[in-house]
């Protein structure tokens, strides 16, 4: 579509709003933009061409050479009356050089299981960056979405203060209640204002937070989808030892440890002989001693006879980083079953909570009722019916930070258990 048609299209339809965001959509959105996941996909990139150099080396290689040499004095010697010069002023030489490799025993084979491996570890590694960034996008999402509803319940609040002064008012001029009614009802109202001021705050800050990360500006017209629904926890996921382990980090430091053992075959392979065809054709000046044209062909073999103790100590080196990262990968593996577990744990305190939060909400609201219709009757103070309005406040936005955490502790549960929240490769991802 090109400028002017879309132009055309805004001014017949009017301005196209924006489409609702959902966490997933956030998800994809924060991947795209990653520049995180950007620098693997380099390193990506870049182990594809460190693989490919690797395979070069068993292709054919084709040279070209040439040379100029001017000779004061020529060398020439006589036999019987004639003169032959064996060497000539002007010399030149144009040449081709056609090398092929025939076997390096096992060398070339080993460095190219090295770079597949580390082709490998990378790829892992960037897929668990894009769970990473994911997961970020989806916990931000859900704060911002918290920081939305915070706000609905401060607005609330303030609505149900204002009703409640305004009646206060009312009342004291029918001299029903005192002058203090007035002032603490007025007082509530200042605080409740103050409140939704703060909630307002806190959510354009979670929008700032959320919309840099998917990396566009936060836009006044952008909506969030609040969607509160939540299922039970799920059942505890215990983290393999090995291969088949889900998740993209643990996936990677095991590879990582058989690429740092084939670097160790490497090491190993450092001195084996080499064995080349070598095919060469030369077009020079022709004397007594040399033709204008010569074509040779013939194997090269070649092989380290001592090394200083080089291989050796290449050897001992891949040897200990297998150990290192052998390591690294158990303490990466008992991590990251203590944060799964952890995760789980925290799971069911908070369903417990979200469980609780529900039916505090529901007393709280009967309470609150109950109090308004005495207050109105004469039946209360103004000070009891203050405290029921700031207990369902203070109920309904505890109900909705436990469910909103609830839902962050199952976010960051499933990518924690090998879950991924990241897009897939072979998919063209949505921005919202």
């Amino acid at each position: 579509m090109t400028k002017s048609t879309l132009l055309f299209f805004t001014l017949l339809v009017g301005p196209v709003h924006s489409v609702p965001w959902t966490a997933e959509g956030a998800a994809r959105r924060a991947v795209l933009a990653s520049h995180l996941v950007e620098e693997y996909q380099a390193r990506q990139r870049g182990d594809q061409a460190a693989l490919a150099e690797v395979e070069a080396g068993n292709r054919p290689t084709l040279n070209f050479a040439s040379s100029y040499t001017h000779i004061t004095p020529g060398n020439s010697f006589s036999v019987g009356p004639s003169l032959i010069q064996t060497t000539v002023p002007e010399n030149y030489s144009l040449g081709l050089a056609l090398r092929q490799l025939v076997s390096d025993f096992g060398k070339l084979e080993s460095n190219r299981q090295a770079a597949l491996l580390q082709r490998e570890v990378t790829s892992l590694q960037t897929l668990d960056q894009q769970d990473r960034v994911a997961e970020a996008a989806m916990v931000e999402f859900q704060q911002a979405a918290l920081a939305e509803e915070l706000l609905q319940v401060s607005e609330q609040a303030y609505l149900a203060r204002q009703a409640a002064h305004l009646q206060a008012q009312q009342q004291y001029r029918a001299g029903v209640v005192s002058r203090y009614d007035v002032l603490r009802s007025e007082t509530a109202l200042s605080e409740a204002q103050q409140q939704r001021v703060d909630s307002l705050r806190e959510k354009q800050q979670s929008r700032l937070r959320l919309f840099s990360r998917l990396g566009i500006p936060p836009k006044n017209e952008e909506t969030l989808v609040l969607d509160a629904s939540l299922t039970p926890p799920p059942a505890p996921v215990a983290l393999p030892n090995g291969p088949d382990n889900p998740r993209r980090d643990l996936q990677a430091a095991w590879q990582a440890v058989a690429q740092a053992e084939s670097q160790v075959q490497v090491a190993e392979r450092l001195n084996q002989p080499r064995l080349e065809l070598q095919s060469d054709y030369a077009f020079r000046n022709q004397t007594a001693t040399q033709t204008a044209q010569y074509w040779a062909v013939g194997l090269a073999l070649s092989a380290p006879l001592y090394d200083g103790g080089v291989r050796a100590a290449k050897v001992s080196q891949a040897q200990a980083l297998v150990q290192r990262l052998q390591a690294n990968y158990a303490e990466q593996l008992r991590l990251a079953r203590v944060e799964a577990d952890g995760y789980w744990e925290d799971l069911q305190a908070l369903w417990q909570d979200v469980e609780s939060s529900q039916v505090a909400v529901v007393s709280a609201r009967e309470g609150a009722r109950v109090s308004r219709v005495r207050y109105r009757n004469g039946l209360n103070t103004n000070v009891e019916l203050l405290d029921a309005e700031s207990s369902l406040a203070s109920s309904e936005g505890r109900l909705r930070r436990a469910r909103r955490n609830y839902q962050i502790a199952l976010i960051r549960w499933s990518r924690s258990t090998g879950r991924s929240h990241a897009p897939e490769e072979n998919q063209d991802a949505p921005t919202h």
